[in-house]
């Protein structure tokens, strides 16, 4: 059973499982889907279309699912969050843009005050945004990665997993799996050392990765050379070698360093 403040606005047509805390002044609209033991905090605003997960923690003045900030955004779209989430006060997250679209976010993800999530974004799992990141529509941010405050992710631009985007930096182009970048634009500084180390990536995993990241993204070479090379060398490639290159092919095939631009 629901436990529902007497100020907050809960429609009846929605859905909220057991043991759901609904905060003080809280607005939950008509076909939104809570899991259970969820709680909302006060004047926090789910908007229809919104699913959650179980065991979600949402803030102060969180507003989850409200329409795309897009000239051309349709209605019948969604906002799919999973299960086991920290959404901390302030956050905004926009269904997706296009008709019968959704904005996912997967399970274990940690978002700071104020970040911001736009329409058709899909998130990982164990991903962290600090405070006041901001991530642009279409966006795509892989598994384990961290986004620094006061950050701008740019419009489908694909974080890869394990990255590390370091604060008050400005993503432009896709940043790959494994790396650390920093600055406006953001350049790579070399892999995500500590990240890796605690995901427990033995010393020649991390040493490897190393070696490509620099070669292929800030080596003298260019990047179709660097692969050529690299693929000439490792025949049977490491798993996490063969994942560089799938990446840096797919920025390749898309356009302005971006994989989803097309």
């Amino acid at each position: 059973m629901a436990i529902i403040h007497p100020t907050a606005i809960v429609d009846p047509r929605a859905i909220l499982g057991d043991d759901v805390e609904v905060g003080p002044f809280a607005i939950v609209e008509a076909d939104v889907t809570i899991g259970d033991r969820t709680r909302l905090g006060p004047h926090s605003y789910l908007m229809s279309g919104t699913s959650l997960g179980t065991d979600n923690e949402i803030s102060y003045g969180v507003v989850l699912g409200g329409g795309a900030q897009h000239r051309a955004g349709a209605d019948d779209t969604r906002l799919i969050i999973g299960s086991h989430n920290v959404i901390r006060e302030g956050v905004t997250i926009h269904r997706a843009s296009l008709s019968g679209g959704a904005t996912q976010v997967g399970d274990h993800n940690y978002f700071m005050a104020t970040s911001h999530l736009g329409h058709d974004v899909t998130v990982g799992n164990y991903v962290t945004l600090a405070n006041v990141a901001m991530v642009g529509g279409h966006a795509r941010i892989g598994d384990h990665a961290v986004i620094g405050g006061n950050t701008a992710i740019h419009q489908r631009v694909t974080i890869g997993e394990y990255a590390m985007v370091g604060g008050m930096s400005g993503a432009n182009q896709d940043v790959p799996p494994f790396s650390m970048v920093h600055g406006v634009p953001a350049k790579l500084i070399g892999e995500n050392s500590v990240g890796l180390q605690r995901a427990g990536f033995d010393a020649p995993d991390r040493a490897l990765i190393r070696r490509a990241l620099r070669r292929i993204w800030a080596g003298k070479l260019s990047i179709t050379v660097a692969l050529e090379q690299l693929t000439a060398e490792y025949p049977d490639p490491p798993a996490h070698l063969q994942r560089l290159l799938d990446f840096a092919h797919a920025m390749q095939a898309g356009r302005y360093g971006r994989q989803l631009e097309h």
